[in-house]
């Protein structure tokens, strides 16, 4: 066992404590303790002390295009890139999702598997193959997986009813692009969410371009069960951050990707938060952390234990030094969400190991 004590703790993702530690033994927070129970009952247990330091959920990062690694160096330089950013849970998408089954495994880092389907390219075959494949590692609790359905209006309805019924029985999530139904009549689009709704597509759903569909298509997806996929690239434009915030604080289910960038741009979003919307009295005013950690449990196994620092939960977090980048800031100051960065970010645990 082992104790890691920081200056301050983002408890249970909801406040800021300070004075606090962590009890860790294998993969797991066994306790959270207070200094004087440190002193009553473990004082002669190993203790790491990171002071000026916060200790943070661990991150991830939900949708992630990897086309671009066609070989095993590639795929673990990028990887290995998230990791070093406090990345320890990552869902990836690619059209070659076979080859990177067969890569070698990222120690230390939890993946998830997309399986693209194109309505202009699938059939009962492609169906069959995706069924063959999940059935093949279904014994394999590392890998999770989740379906990517692309152009789905071209679907045939009997295929997509095929593909929810596929789903809803392996309690796979379906990824649906909202963009696609941006050309269709309001009659076109109210039938095709009936349809969707009647054959159950929507129960375990993520969604993307929920920032740019018109505004009374919202209330279908204010839903516990519905994801929000809202880009980093999309939420350059104050209008964008504008509603994602709204959203956020409305309680839609909403998660920060990457999709095709090849930066994790979650620090830099928080800043660009921190200056439209300034809150000393609150650390996470828009539950902004929860974007990245706690929205994503569907995607990931036993994730629900890691997004959290909290007793019970897998010892998986990330230490900032706030003052790393604030010289002349009080030792009593609370820290900012601003002051976390990649600069600041210096160590990343991942169940129960330092990485």
């Amino acid at each position: 066992m082992i104790i890691v004590s920081p200056k301050w703790i983002y408890l249970d993702n909801k406040k800021l404590d300070s004075k606090k530690s962590v009890l860790i033994d294998g993969p797991l927070i066994i306790d959270v303790l207070t200094d004087s129970q440190i002193e009553k009952h473990y004082k002669n247990l190993p203790r790491s002390t990171f002071s000026n330091h916060i200790m943070m959920p661990t991150l991830s990062e939900c949708y992630l295009n990897i086309d671009d690694c066609d070989n095993q160096y590639k795929y673990s330089e990028k990887m290995n890139n998230l990791l070093s950013r406090g990345v320890t849970n990552v869902q990836i998408v690619t059209k070659k999702y076979k080859d990177i089954l067969n890569f070698e495994t990222i120690n230390n880092l939890k993946i998830s598997y997309v399986i693209t389907l194109d309505s202009l390219e699938c059939s009962n075959d492609d169906l069959k193959e995706m069924i063959n494949t999940i059935d093949y590692y279904k014994s394999d609790q590392t890998k999770i997986f989740s379906i990517n359905l692309l152009n789905i209006i071209n679907f045939d309805n009997e295929l997509i009813e095929k593909v929810s019924s596929i789903c809803n029985e392996l309690n796979l999530n379906i990824i649906i692009h909202l963009k696609e139904l941006m050309t269709l009549t309001e009659d076109h689009v109210r039938n095709v969410f009936k349809f969707w709704d009647n054959i159950n597509l929507l129960n375990n759903c993520s969604v993307h371009d929920f920032l740019s569909i018109k505004r009374e298509w919202h209330d279908y997806f204010n839903k516990k069960n519905i994801s929000l996929l809202i880009r980093y690239a999309d939420l350059s434009r104050k209008n964008s951050l504008d509603l994602f915030l709204t959203s956020i604080n409305k309680d839609y289910r909403c998660i920060l990707v990457s999709d095709e960038e090849n930066l994790f741009r979650f620090f830099d979003f928080i800043k660009i938060v921190d200056t439209f919307d300034h809150d000393d009295k609150k650390f996470d005013t828009h539950k902004i952390t929860d974007c990245v950690s706690t929205n994503a449990s569907s995607f990931f196994l036993e994730i629900s234990n890691s997004a959290k620092i909290r007793k019970g939960s897998l010892a998986s977090f990330n230490l900032f030094n706030y003052n790393c980048n604030n010289f002349l800031i009080e030792d009593s100051s609370k820290p900012s969400m601003r002051n976390l960065d990649n600069s600041s970010l210096t160590n990343v645990w991942s169940s129960g190991v330092k990485i």
